[in-house]
């Protein structure tokens, strides 16, 4: 709505200029937005390029800022529309426009192949928008962009590292998204309940909830832990002790579901079949395994996942 008020005014303002048959600043943005709707994208560059170093106090030099660099996004001038973000958002780091630069420099990002970054950009501007169609616009790119554009480990690393709160969980509920649409209900899940419980005020927690509840109960319920042993291999005898001392254990016990796992004393082994069964069911727990290189792997796998390492080396 206030973009829509600003943008009305810059129209009466250039009306009235052109009455009195000056070439202002306003009526040179009012040609480039029209060579800009006609594709005439060289045109439009030209114009708000005019405006920006021949009206450097202007009033409406976000706005030309902001159109010279879709329109040399539109040109492939990648690099200069890079140099275009930086000084509007270095000089006007309070602009109301902010969340569309964002947006474009995403956009310039990906054409870079610099996909993390075009993430990074997506992230900022669905944080500053206040335009439900463009954050409704940013969540689909959001979406698509962290399912075909990055791996699981950097989702993983991108949803952990970042500093800003805000871009912290706006990323990690998109990464729960994405995990539950693939049927990783428990990771999914686990991310989601943290982020619950850490910032239960935050005003985006009613989004990470709804999420949530949108994991099918059957997943939230059927929890499980999960032993990896060497049944076989170099440490054989120990490992098939040890998981008939866990059975006669478990038979003396509350009744909790437990998933074993045929290390062989290797820890790609390992890994590989502790993290699918991680990702596809709701773990508790790991136990095992027997040696220390198998248990380092373990360690860094429940880790990751935030799920308790119960190991006897």
């Amino acid at each position: 709505m206030r973009k829509f008020q600003l943008l009305t005014v810059l129209l009466i303002l250039i009306s009235c200029e052109m009455l009195i048959g000056q070439t202002t600043d306003y009526i040179l943005f009012d040609q480039g937005v029209k060579f800009y709707r006609q594709k005439n994208y060289t045109a439009a560059n030209s114009t708000f390029l005019k405006i920006t170093s021949e009206f450097p106090d202007s009033k409406i030099m976000t706005a030309s800022l902001l159109m010279l660099l879709r329109s040399q996004y539109q040109l492939a001038e990648y690099q200069m529309a890079e140099a275009t973000f930086n000084q509007l958002t270095k000089k006007f780091p309070k602009s109301s426009y902010k969340d569309d630069a964002h947006f474009w420099m995403g956009c310039v990002k990906l054409q870079m192949n610099q996909n993390q970054h075009a993430v990074l950009h997506w992230l900022l501007s669905f944080k500053y928008a206040d335009d439900a169609r463009l954050k409704e616009i940013l969540s689909d790119y959001l979406r698509r962009a962290m399912t075909n554009l990055l791996s699981e480990p950097e989702l993983d690393r991108l949803a952990n590292n970042l500093d800003d709160t805000d871009l912290k969980i706006i990323a990690q509920v998109s990464y729960a998204n994405i995990l539950i649409n693939d049927r990783k209900h428990a990771k999914a899940s686990t991310i989601l309940k943290n982020l619950i419980r850490m910032y239960p005020e935050h005003e985006y927690i009613s989004w990470a909830q709804k999420v949530y509840n949108s994991i099918p109960a059957n997943r939230l319920t059927s929890k499980k832990i999960v032993v990896s042993v060497p049944e076989s291999g170099d440490f054989e005898e120990m490992g098939q002790a040890f998981l008939s001392g866990f059975q006669y254990a478990q038979q003396n016990s509350k009744k909790i579901p437990v998933a074993f796992v045929d290390d062989a004393n290797s820890s790609l082994n390992a890994v590989d079949q502790v993290k699918n069964l991680v990702e596809n069911d709701d773990v508790w727990a790991i136990v095992g395994s027997l040696t220390d290189e198998v248990s380092a792997s373990l360690a860094t796998l429940s880790y990751y996942n935030q799920i308790p390492l119960i190991s006897p080396t």
